[in-house]
């Protein structure tokens, strides 16, 4: 009850040794609903703060939007730390991969590798046209994979490929969408290598929903199909 919820929440400092009391209060903040999101964010933002961090894959969850804007927040936090000094960047990738795990549990999901496909999987399906031709005056411009899972900005002038967009189309509301997109999509295929990489050294045990699912994403999809897979006694290719 709330009651005595309170009277251990005060006693924290009291009954746990260092700063330790400061990060389970925050858990509990979060999970209880008591941490608004927005500020939280740009406190970890502004102070780097891991604890913090942690605990805002805890607040309750509004919707799958709100899941993936703090998915891709948290896979940020992850991309800048590794501008820092190894000690700090090893420090702040832990917090980043437990702030995953406690998102994952939070949205419902058995592990941080779940969500992970899952997400990586929404991201794509919700911008899928980009993928198709789109013309604007005389040039056709689309996003295309690489057989390495790259993305990369096709701008085409009649039969010609240009190397890159004219200058007059730069701020253009579809073109500044494709880059945009490009970026994520770039990203997402070095987090997809390193979740393969993670799952071959685990022997993590995929089903075949989830093998068809990410065969279905044109990033991840060029990178599976170099991958042997074992199945009982057999091995093969998806």
């Amino acid at each position: 009850g709330e009651k005595y919820f309170d009277l251990i929440y005060d006693a924290a400092k009291y009954i746990t040794s260092g700063a330790k009391h400061a990060r389970a209060r925050k858990y509990a903040d979060a999970v209880l609903g008591r941490l608004e999101l927005a500020a939280t964010k740009d406190e970890i933002i502004q102070k780097r703060n891991k604890d913090l961090l942690m605990a805002y894959a805890l607040i309750p969850l509004s919707g799958e939007d709100d899941l993936q804007a703090r998915y891709l927040y948290i896979q940020q936090f992850l991309k800048e730390s590794r501008g820092f000094g190894a000690q700090r960047a090893a420090s702040e990738k832990t917090a980043g991969e437990i702030a995953l795990t406690n998102l994952a549990m939070n949205a419902g999901y058995a592990d941080s590798m779940r969500l992970t496909l899952r997400m990586e999987t929404r991201l794509v399906e919700e911008n899928r046209e980009l993928f198709d031709p789109h013309t604007i005056d005389d040039l056709t411009v689309q996003l295309n994979v690489d057989d390495q899972g790259v993305t990369n900005l096709l701008c085409m002038k009649g039969s010609k490929a240009l190397k890159s967009i004219p200058a007059k189309y730069k701020k253009n509301e579809y073109i500044l969408r494709l880059n945009d997109m490009k970026k994520q999509l770039v990203e997402q295929q070095r987090r997809a290598k390193r979740m393969l990489e993670d799952a071959m050294e685990a022997s993590t045990v995929f089903t075949a929903g989830e093998i068809a699912a990410l065969m279905g994403n044109p990033v991840i999809a060029p990178m599976l199909r170099h991958l042997v897979f074992m199945q009982g006694e057999r091995f093969g290719f998806v």
